[in-house]
């Protein structure tokens, strides 16, 4: 299967109410493009963008002609599949990342490191809050400040002109 883009679909014309569709959303192109995109790991709206379908159009469709979205979910399984394979390959040339890798994801193991911090001697670390008066602080800030510019302007003053 290959991913075709939107150009390449021959148009389809329903003449039912409203304006006619422009592509058969339950036809064989449509649906191999949307497995093929899933396949290869685009999501809905990748897939989408990539046919040029609004969002909306994609919605109602959707719900329209369920085929679409089961061929969505057969393109995914598709590919799960595929990568499965490879997994499996690197697993049998004894290659031991790709082990943990699998058993990680699909095999329910997983890798915890637990660390724990204690305080002096293992007693509980001592927590002290300090809290400070920002009102104070500010005043205290601007008097530094005020007192370093009088001193400038101190050290100006006496200089001869």
């Amino acid at each position: 299967m290959e991913f075709r883009a939107y150009r390449d679909f021959k148009p389809y014309r329903d003449r039912g109410k409203g304006r006619p569709a422009d592509y058969d959303y339950n036809g064989d192109d449509m649906l191999n493009a949307i497995t093929d995109g899933a396949m290869k790991g685009l999501t809905k709206t990748q897939i989408r963008d990539s046919l040029h379908i609004k969002k909306s159009t994609w919605d109602k469709n959707q719900v329209k002609y369920p085929a679409m979205m089961e061929a969505y979910k057969l393109g995914r399984a598709l590919g799960t599949e595929r990568a499965a394979e490879v997994v499996a390959k690197f697993i049998e040339q004894g290659d031991l990342s790709a082990a943990k890798y699998y058993l990680d994801k699909k095999g329910g193991w997983n890798q915890t490191h637990s660390v724990e911090i204690s305080g002096k001697e293992g007693k509980p670390i001592a927590v002290e809050t300090r809290y400070t008066d920002i009102d104070e602080m500010m005043k205290t800030r601007y008097r530094e400040i005020f007192n370093k510019d009088k001193e400038v302007e101190d050290e100006h003053r006496d200089e001869p002109k």
